[in-house]
């Protein structure tokens, strides 16, 4: 058995450099029709740099809301984002790509790769972008792409690769640009369990060796206790779940 416990952090007016990300009373609201619909009521969430956290609930719970939120693909109602120290309240929309691209991995449930591409070429094509020379992408990307194993599988575009394949892809492509925090989407809800299994412990292993901070929702309970802390949705609040003692 688990207990639970409302998750209440402290106000952020105060942020300390162990801190990468900070939600802090965060609301959002969607209107349906002539009605608002409240999603997150007030939440507060700190992650922590080197940190992971499981984010669970069912389907509607408000995670994926909170992802993008915490990921400034969103605006919240009301509250503030601090990512790495920067309050990112009010700034522009290019103010928060740069962010985003310069802070921020993001890993989806489907892979989203460019089937035109190599796995390789998928892995170089957001170096390239962010100022990379061709060079110095292709040999992050082999490296990357050596870290999970693909290595023998770089140049076969994604229709040639292995639904665990692709997602070792996809994970890596989001590492690519040296990220501070990763944000993951149900990360291997398209894979069967025992491919979800070794795709989920790739990742964990490389958020750990690389020291990145990560946010990551899931269904699967087995793999949420393999994370620092499980925190749920429920009714627009954050649970964290606390182990029985």
């Amino acid at each position: 058995m688990n207990k639970t416990i409302r998750v209440s952090q402290p106000k952020a007016s105060v942020i300390s450099d162990k801190e990468a990300i900070v939600l802090n009373e965060i609301t959002r609201m969607f209107s349906v029709g002539n009605q608002q619909l409240l999603v997150l009521r007030c939440v507060n969430l700190t992650l922590n740099k080197g940190q992971i956290i499981g984010l669970v609930g069912p389907s509607g719970a408000g995670k994926s809301t909170l992802l993008h939120i915490a990921g400034l693909l969103e605006q919240p109602t009301s509250g503030r984002v601090i990512v790495n120290g920067r309050n990112c309240s009010g700034l522009s929309d290019g103010e928060l790509t740069s962010i985003r691209k310069n802070t921020i991995g993001f890993v989806y449930q489907f892979h989203h790769l460019l089937p035109a591409f190599s796995a390789r070429e998928n892995v170089m094509i957001p170096q390239m972008i962010a100022g990379y020379s061709k060079h110095k992408a292709r040999k992050q990307a082999d490296k990357l792409l050596d870290m999970v194993g693909l290595s023998s599988r770089a140049n076969h575009r994604p229709a040639r690769l292995s639904g665990g394949e692709q997602q070792r892809v996809a994970i890596v492509r989001s590492i690519a640009n040296l990220p501070r925090v990763l944000i993951a989407d149900e990360p291997t809800g398209n894979l069967d369990q025992q491919t979800a299994y070794q795709v989920f412990n790739q990742l964990l292993q490389i958020v750990k060796s690389t020291g990145l901070s990560a946010l990551i929702a899931t269904h699967n309970m087995d793999l949420a206790i393999q994370m620092d802390r499980i925190i749920e949705c429920r009714d627009g609040l954050l649970v964290e779940q606390k182990p029985s003692t």
